[in-house]
């Protein structure tokens, strides 16, 4: 038996959504990290740019 058109229009819906990229979860709010930077550093995500004493 041939496929119905509802068939072929739910193996294309799965073929969508299998194709689809995976959602990421919304990232979370960005909070101060308790440690306090030093003079003259610089925080940037998780890493930290320490300056020159000469600049």
């Amino acid at each position: 038996a041939r496929p119905s058109g509802d068939d072929l229009e739910a193996l294309a819906n799965a073929v969508r959504e299998a194709a689809r990229p995976p959602e990421r979860p919304a990232a979370p709010e960005r909070t101060e990290t308790r440690e306090t930077p030093q003079p003259g550093a610089t925080r940037r995500g998780h890493l930290r740019v320490l300056r020159s004493p000469d600049s």
